[in-house]
């Protein structure tokens, strides 16, 4: 019987696996998109910044000091002008929450 073999990266969800006894088993991924607002002078969005390379996953950053559509979704979906805020395609973080950050890059 074939094994299924799954991608350590933990920011890569399955989402389809077929697995018939005489076809070896099709796994079928997405890539969870990352997003990180941060502003200049903030200590937390560099330490948000550096974990989630430290994790070694892809994010698109975005300073909302010079980027008016990036300061209007923070105040819109966290309700105040706080960084760093990380969307994980739609799951919001507030701050540098470690643990919240690696609940996120599980699901």
């Amino acid at each position: 019987m074939p094994q299924q073999v799954f991608a350590k990266k933990s920011h890569l969800s399955p989402i389809v696996s077929l697995a018939p006894c005489s076809i070896p088993i099709i796994t079928v991924y997405t890539i969870l998109m990352i997003t990180l607002y941060t502003s200049p002078a903030c200590a937390y969005c560099h330490m948000a910044r550096e974990y989630l390379k430290s994790r070694k996953v892809e994010f698109k950053e975005y300073d909302i000091s010079d980027n008016p559509k990036a300061m209007d979704w923070v105040r819109e979906h966290v309700g105040q002008l706080a960084t760093p805020v990380i969307d994980f395609d739609g799951t919001i973080v507030l701050g540098f929450d470690r643990p919240q950050i690696d609940l996120a890059l599980r699901k």
